[in-house]
């Protein structure tokens, strides 16, 4: 079981890594198309956020970083995500760029299969 200070700089490393704000940004993401989806009132969706909070959802991830990951281990990455490059690595901007990557990918994949399906 992973001790509380293990815990705690373990959430230290999931901010620092923009992993935190990753998670968090999904999860609004999921809540919000899944009220659209089904019409659910948003006094329903704060109770469905405070329920599916981004802090719960973290707390699945610590037996994973407590089989993977030392506390030195964690301690490391902290620094490296404190340094320059690694603020660079964990930018938003950065981030999005990669995402913007993937999505365009997808798009050339669903089109490739789509012209290949039209084709006698």
């Amino acid at each position: 079981m992973i001790s509380e200070r293990k815990k705690y700089i373990a959430k230290i490393l999931l901010k620092k890594s923009s992993v935190y704000k990753i998670m968090k940004s999904n999860l609004e993401f999921s809540i919000s198309v899944i009220g659209e989806h089904f019409h659910i009132p948003k006094d329903k969706l704060l109770e469905i956020k405070k329920k599916f909070s981004v802090d719960k959802y973290i707390e699945r991830l610590f037996p994973f970083l407590d089989k993977q990951f030392t506390i030195e281990d964690m301690q490391e990455a902290i620094k490296f995500y404190s340094s320059d490059v690694g603020i660079k690595i964990s930018d938003p901007i950065f981030l999005d760029k990669i995402n913007g990557v993937g999505a365009k990918i997808e798009l050339e994949i669903e089109q490739e299969i789509a012209l290949e399906n039209d084709r006698p």
